[in-house]
């Protein structure tokens, strides 16, 4: 499952010119950090409030962490764990995996962007003088990327915040209705609450199961994609097939 959360275009260039290529990348490192720093937070945790063993709660946090950024599998009711861990695995439902895998969600490249241009804005504040620069894999990304950037993750923060807003409307709690919206937008699954690890989606009604399908559907095709049909550019000319 951590596999299939990297870029398959970065292990064709790791197949072609060594494994270097892995430890060179900023977003491959970034993911596994955030993965690792999920499985041990949550496995401290769940020592912590459930008084299982260590090796259980590495066990149990390593699937979780792995699943809920990648595939949606579920090996515990994870519904039960105290709060801070189902926290982390709201964030891992929202940052998803890296660019070119399989996972849907923000992807961690554009989580990495955000991180980096926060980071430096605050320092340009302390060094206003100070002339700063946003590098990814040794290379200056530009400020049309950075933007670019910042605009999918306003408008995917605002799916999410739209998705949940309609799913109150309908009844569902707000903490239930927010998990729901996070898991369909990256194509998780399993949610929390009514539809958590050891529930299904067939309770909700028909109002609610139509927005989480146009929900998923934006989801997996990165929003623009399917909002771009909505100009009536796109229809009137053939070339933007």
């Amino acid at each position: 499952m951590i596999l299939t959360g990297g870029n398959y275009g970065l292990y064709y260039q790791a197949w072609q010119k060594g494994w270097h290529v892995l430890r060179r990348n900023t977003e491959f490192k970034a993911y596994l950090l955030i993965i690792a720093a999920a499985t041990v937070l949550i496995g401290l945790n769940l020592m912590d409030g459930f008084d299982v063993s260590a090796p259980t709660a590495l066990r149990y946090s390593s699937f979780q962490a792995a699943s809920i950024a990648t595939t949606g599998f579920v090996s515990a009711d994870y519904d039960r764990w105290p709060p801070f861990s189902k926290g982390i695995l709201l964030v891992l439902m929202i940052s998803g995996g890296c660019a070119g895998s399989t996972a849907a969600g923000l992807k961690v490249s554009r989580v990495v962007i955000m991180v980096r241009y926060i980071w430096q804005a605050a320092k340009a504040k302390l060094h206003p003088h100070q002339v700063w620069g946003l590098t990814i894999n040794g290379h200056r990304v530009g400020d049309d990327t950075v933007i670019r950037a910042a605009q999918f993750c306003f408008l995917y923060i605002m799916f999410i915040a739209l998705w949940a807003l309609l799913l109150t409307f309908d009844g569902i709690n707000t903490f239930d209705a927010i998990g729901i919206s996070v898991s369909t937008m990256g194509c998780i699954g399993p949610a929390f609450g009514i539809t958590g690890a050891t529930c299904t989606y067939a309770e909700l009604s028909v109002f609610s199961k139509s927005i989480l399908c146009l929900s998923m559907l934006l989801g997996r095709l990165e929003m623009f994609t399917l909002l771009v049909m909505l100009r009536k550019s796109f229809w009137k000319s053939r070339s933007s097939w």
